[in-house]
């Protein structure tokens, strides 16, 4: 199976966002209806009216399907891939990916891996992560064959099924912005930090605040923060921000260090003048 072969296509893709395609649809519809009345009527003005609202329409259609194809199609792999490059990791290492149940980016980075094994913890909740289109892409998810290199756990954000200090590098794409409460963003990144080792590495991404992101996620837009406000966040949960990129203009791409505990430790010498007898 090649990566592409993880991806579902575009119907179930218009599946998962299908009430702004069904607004969109419905701008359609109005417009070919205001045209239609106005050259019945000789109505210049709705003529006018129903070719704007068409124009409007279109564009919105093609802004929801460009940035839908770069989230869910074979682009979203770019993600994936460039979180790897920043994270240093070897192929025999043992990793974690904090997953929502979408499978489909974990398969495609253990596919890096020889020796090693991906550790992938769903932290799906119903309650704290309400968005519909989320639980509608769940839906979606194939079947995938058993991989050695797979371990597949179920989680809650409060106690990840790893020990303290375990790992080397946690990938996380995608999964905070689904977390309505910042207190459970919060939660989830102390115990990203827990796992970690020692100078370990947080592999984090997140949709940012462009204009195609607003006009495609129509009322899931409302998740959508500024980079600022994660790399703040992941300030507060202890993280040292070394590097970030942007993948289309859409999505932040952020390597976070775990300090070692003798971060800015320094030996401390006492090298007072000492006068010669």
């Amino acid at each position: 199976m090649h990566d592409q072969d993880l991806i579902q296509g575009n119907g179930p893709n218009i599946y998962t966002m299908w009430p702004g395609y069904l607004f969109r649809y419905g701008g359609f519809i109005l417009s070919l209806f205001l045209i239609g009345i106005g050259y019945m009527l000789d109505r210049q003005v709705l003529i006018a009216t129903g070719f704007v609202i068409l124009a409007g329409t279109f564009f919105l259609y093609w802004a929801a399907r460009w940035t839908t194809s770069r989230h869910y199609d074979a682009d979203q792999l770019q993600v994936t891939e460039a979180l790897f490059g920043m994270s240093q990791v070897q192929p025999g290492d043992m990793l974690a990916y904090i997953d929502l149940g979408l499978r489909a980016p974990a398969i495609a980075l253990s596919r890096h891996l020889t020796t090693g094994q991906l550790a992938v913890i769903d932290v799906f909740n119903p309650q704290l992560t309400s968005g519909r289109e989320l639980a509608r892409a769940r839906q979606q998810v194939p079947s995938f064959a058993a991989d050695p290199r797979l371990v597949w756990f179920d989680s809650g954000l409060n106690l990840l099924p790893l020990p303290d200090s375990s790992v080397p590098a946690v990938f996380m794409p995608l999964v905070l912005s689904e977390f309505t409460q910042h207190g459970d963003r919060q939660t989830l990144l102390r115990e990203v930090n827990r796992i970690l080792w020692p100078n370990g590495r947080l592999l984090f991404a997140e949709q940012n605040t462009s204009w195609l992101n607003w006009l495609s996620l129509s009322p899931g837009s409302s998740r959508l923060q500024p980079s600022s406000y994660w790399r703040r966040l992941l300030a507060e949960a202890g993280f040292n921000v070394l590097r970030h990129e942007e993948i289309h203009g859409l999505t932040i791409c952020i390597r976070a260090d775990k300090p070692s505990p003798y971060a800015g430790k320094q030996l401390s010498l006492d090298l007072r003048f000492q006068p010669i007898n």
